[in-house]
């Protein structure tokens, strides 16, 4: 791949860096949302979203099960970091480009395939070509290392501050660390058991934690905010060092 690279000042700035934490949090709930709904277009039903969990209806059939969970990471994260690789090469949007590559959560997508989304990329390929299953983990790591590889590599040669390793590995776990103390521990802890309650219930005692189609309250609120907020003020950060 030939890109004439521009070559990217990484800023210290408080501000680029709430930018590109609410980039990550809009990112991830890009993902999110697209599996709610697909899922529920496939349907004509939906199941529940969290912050950082998505649930089908059981009226889900297995294909568009499989169909909604790869929807999810190909359309948010995935053609995020290739759209951020092409920015590279712009010197107007190069560090939105860095951003989008670092925001994608490269390293999540790698830990997805035991588990995650990604697990669906090897069973698909091992059930339409007669490959024993037992090959899909492996397969599905490769297909994520071939999608995330390129940017990353090329993100990489594009810093041109001094410490650029430091930099690199930097923006490659912390957002991962972030990613867990500000999204998943307060989902999974607080959010999702009594998503779970008012999804099976109907009901639910907590306002912020009512379901709009299967979208629970403070969901909406949060995500509308940070959106007016990066859209408002702090996507600026990020144009342009």
């Amino acid at each position: 791949m030939s890109l004439k690279l521009q070559k990217i000042s990484v800023p210290s700035d408080i501000n680029f860096f709430i930018a590109f934490v609410i980039l990550l949090f809009l990112l991830m709930q890009m993902h999110q949302l697209l599996h709610h709904v697909a899922g529920g277009i496939l349907c004509g039903k939906v199941g529940y979203l969290t912050f950082d969990r998505h649930h089908f209806s059981a009226d889900l059939s297995e294909s568009g099960n499989k169909i909604a969970t790869i929807v999810g990471p190909l359309f948010s994260h995935y053609s995020a970091m290739w759209i951020g690789l092409f920015l590279l090469a712009n010197k107007r949007f190069n560090l939105l480009g860095f951003s989008l590559i670092f925001a994608s959560l490269p390293l999540g997508r790698l830990a997805a395939v035991n588990g995650g989304d990604e697990r669906f990329y090897g069973s698909w390929i091992c059930q339409s070509s007669g490959i024993g299953e037992s090959f899909a983990s492996i397969i599905s790591l490769v297909i994520i290392l071939l999608i995330i590889f390129p940017p990353l590599i090329i993100a990489f040669k594009s810093i041109a501050n001094k410490h650029r390793l430091i930099i690199f590995l930097s923006f490659l776990i912390l957002p991962l660390v972030f990613y867990f103390i500000l999204i998943w521990f307060p989902d999974h802890k607080f959010i999702v058991p009594q998503i779970v309650e008012s999804y099976e219930t109907g009901k639910s005692s907590n306002l912020l934690l009512r379901l709009f189609w299967g979208l629970p309250l403070i969901y909406i609120l949060i995500t509308v905010v940070l959106s007016g907020l990066f859209l408002g003020k702090y996507y600026r950060y990020i144009l342009k060092a």
